[in-house]
């Protein structure tokens, strides 16, 4: 889909998001271009051999507050992404529930 937008604003971005398949039905469910900024990733398969992915719990957070001061949140979602042809992969601050890195720490004392 072409833009006159510059290609990093927020209306190129979101004229590329609609073009993932899948994408147009997420727009409708919660009326604009979600940003999961605060979902919650709950599964996660990468592989260097075929497709991975990861699966999200989004939903939209409303201004309505309820009575303990909360945003209400509603449009509860799970969103599935294909992750097709991996080059590079960096995670950061990244929590899964039950999920314990596999490896050790290596504790090191340097003399000075």
């Amino acid at each position: 889909m072409a833009t006159s937008e510059p290609p990093g604003s927020a209306a190129a971005r979101s004229d590329a998001f609609v073009e993932i398949p899948g994408a147009r039905e997420l727009v409708g469910w919660f009326g604009f271009v979600p940003h999961f900024h605060d979902a919650e990733i709950f599964d996660i398969d990468l592989s260097s051999s075929r497709s991975g992915y990861l699966k999200i719990r989004a939903f939209r957070m409303t201004d309505e507050v309820d009575d303990l001061g909360y945003f209400v949140l509603d449009r509860h979602v799970v969103v599935t992404l294909t992750l097709e042809t991996i080059s590079e992969i960096s995670l950061s601050d990244f929590h899964l529930p039950g999920w314990r890195p596999r490896g050790r720490a290596i504790r090191q004392q340097v003399s000075s």
